[in-house]
């Protein structure tokens, strides 16, 4: 069981050039895989090509073998959920609604819950720690509260890859550690494959590998030791960067 990307590449319509270029990787289940890089260097980019919503230029993107473009939307969805940088999600809904919009690809057109849905909804809403407020409108809770709302929504879709854009972007630090571990739990305890855009690389250095991409190329992949090394990291940011070696790396850019 594997999502593949093999020799992929991408080109937004009207550009003069691909902004993803030869791409080939692959996340297994029960793996936490971070995507790193700059800015503009492509990540959010693979991340909608690995999920489906963008279609390849040259290449493939393959779910257990098979093409995702040749999956139904609702098929696609019972294995496949993402968590995006940015939901617009209605202030008037629940919190314990919205998550409930998960079981929409194991539901047919109109129908009712079912108790194996509330069973379902209840454990991906304990499993982030969002069930304590699951009669809160989506208006009234935090920025930290509400991502743990949107990845319960994607758990309720019992998908087994999780791909996420920025998980812990505009969270203060608790909530950017409880997304981590989440993260961490659901790939090494309930046996996902993780796949997430990471820019703080003292985060990703958390991951079980890493892949880096610059200008819509890998340029390194493998261990967070193994990627997160100075010179590198300092040409592909742009900027000179320290790394302290011990359980984990630990990046540090210097100071002009």
């Amino acid at each position: 069981m594997s999502l593949q990307l093999d020799r992929v590449h991408y080109r937004y319509e009207g550009a003069t050039q691909d902004v993803v270029q030869d791409v080939s990787f692959m996340v297994e289940p029960a793996t936490w895989v971070g995507l790193i890089g700059p800015n503009g260097a492509g990540k959010s980019t693979l991340l909608a090509l690995a999920s489906g919503v963008l279609k390849p230029s040259r290449g493939s993107v393959t779910l257990n073998g098979k093409s995702v473009h040749r999956y139904g939307r609702r098929a696609l969805a019972r294995h496949v959920a993402v968590v995006p940088q940015r939901s617009d999600l209605p202030d008037a809904f629940t919190a314990r609604a919205l998550v409930a919009m998960g079981r929409a690809p194991h539901l047919g057109f109109f129908a009712s819950e079912r108790p194996e849905d509330e069973r379902i909804i209840e454990a991906a809403m304990r499993r982030t720690d969002a069930w304590r407020f699951r009669g809160e409108t989506m208006g009234a809770l935090s920025g930290g509260e509400r991502q743990r709302v949107v990845l319960a929504r994607a758990l309720a879709q019992q998908p087994t890859w999780l791909l996420l854009d920025e998980p812990t972007a505009h969270l203060d630090l608790r909530y950017q550690a409880d997304l981590l571990g989440y993260a961490r739990r659901l790939a090494h305890e309930d046996g996902l494959g993780v796949l997430a855009v990471l820019h703080d690389l003292n985060h990703a250095a958390r991951c079980d590998r890493l892949i880096l991409v610059d200008e819509g190329r890998i340029v390194a992949e493998g261990a967070p030791a193994d990627v997160l090394r100075a010179p590198l990291l300092s040409h592909v940011y742009r900027t000179r960067v320290d790394v302290q070696e011990g359980e984990r790396p630990l990046v540090l850019p210097r100071v002009p």
